[in-house]
């Protein structure tokens, strides 16, 4: 049979194992080990202790308390009393470092991302926060966190305790963990309250040793503790941080922008001097080729233009030959018709004038008798 490895899920638990002395196992009772040194040197009464057990072979003792606090307080105990248990390899069966945090904010506004940044300042975040709900599942405005104590042997049970109190800005917490020690919210001790703590704590800055008017750094940020700024201008804010993000992001897309802009460009001008070599390129080829063209054109539309000019010196004589020939004809002819028609037409017209004027003459001449005759009556 084997005892439970160190590392195991052990609440509240310490072991304890016997040395040896001059190659021999220092032996003791369960029933010595607790009345002397539990109750004894210790101070703790039988419903301190949840366990006290045997290790195999009778090579020493796990003993695990009710509460966090007891355990803590047994290290704190242990650091004055180390001489009583120099026979003992004294291990740490829990992990007092994992704490689940409780944090209660009275403004649900608070970002959780500033939590979880002051929060890193005194431990190590070990996972994302969660909302504390009720049982009708609507938020208290608490969040719980896990985290891990950083070690500190100064500090109450080797650790360095979280504060009680955080503070961001205007906004005001609480903060709860299994086993928190009852610290001085003034200076950060144990062993005394606020209201009978003695040391000189700078309200500004923190810092002990000062007051507020001899403090010569100043306020600090409540959040990163840097005394260049206060919380609404700290760049480790959420707030900040998203505002810087977002200007980092339009500069890069700006710039991406640009670049694509002129790689387009460049693109494009590739693509043109490519298109200007081919022309000239193809300009070279068929230069050649347009000149021989050219000079065929020119040899052939001579060619036509002489054959084209004969055809019509040609055409044109034989139709003027024609038209001449049938002019000369259509003229004959004309004049014959014409010289006939003349004739019979001043025939009639002479002969009857002839007449006409015959009639007349014998009309006044038989008249100018019978005037002559009325006369001679």
């Amino acid at each position: 049979m084997a005892a439970a490895r160190v590392g195991a899920r052990r609440h509240c638990c310490v072991r304890f194992s016997l040395r040896e002395r001059e190659g021999k196992l220092i032996e003791m009772s369960r029933l010595d080990f607790s009345r002397k040194l539990l109750l004894g040197v210790l101070g703790y009464v039988p419903g301190d202790i949840n366990c006290l057990m045997v290790l195999p072979m009778g090579k020493g003792f796990d003993v695990s308390f009710r509460t966090p606090g007891l355990l803590a307080s047994f290290w704190n105990k242990l650091e004055s009393v180390k001489e009583k248990f120099e026979m003992f390899n004294i291990e740490r069966l829990t992990d007092d470092a994992a704490k689940t945090v409780v944090i209660k904010m009275y403004n649900e506004t608070v970002e959780v991302e500033d939590i979880l940044t002051w929060l890193g300042r005194y431990c190590i975040i070990r996972g994302p926060a969660q909302k504390v709900v009720d049982l009708d599942g609507i938020w208290i405005g608490s969040w719980r966190i896990p985290v891990r104590l950083a070690e500190d042997k100064k500090g109450y049970g080797g650790f360095r305790h979280l504060p009680s109190l955080m503070v961001l800005g205007e906004n005001r917490g609480l903060v709860y963990y299994q086993g928190q020690p009852k610290l001085c919210r003034k200076c950060g001790e144990y062993g005394h309250l606020a209201e009978a703590c003695k040391a000189l704590v700078c309200n500004r800055c923190r810092e002990l040793g000062h007051l507020a008017a001899e403090c010569p750094t100043g306020r600090r940020c409540n959040l990163c503790g840097s005394a260049e700024h206060m919380f609404r201008y700290c760049p480790d804010s959420f707030a900040n941080r998203t505002k810087k993000n977002r200007v980092e992001v339009r500069e890069r897309q700006r710039e991406e922008e640009a670049k694509a802009q002129e790689e387009g460009e460049k693109e494009v001008r590739a693509e043109l001097e490519e298109k200007t070599k081919e022309l000239s390129a193809d300009v070279a080829e068929n230069g050649g080729r347009v000149e021989i063209r050219a000079a065929a054109d020119v040899a052939g539309n001579e060619e036509v233009a002489e054959k084209g000019t004969a055809a019509d010196v040609a055409g044109n004589e034989e139709v003027a030959e024609k038209g001449t020939a049938a002019e000369v004809a259509g003229n004959e002819e004309v004049a014959e018709k014409g010289t006939a028609a003349g004739g019979a037409g001043k025939g009639g017209v002479v002969e009857s004038g002839t007449a006409a004027e015959l009639a007349g003459r014998e009309g006044v001449a038989s008249g100018s008798r019978a005037a002559e005759e009325e006369e001679g009556r």
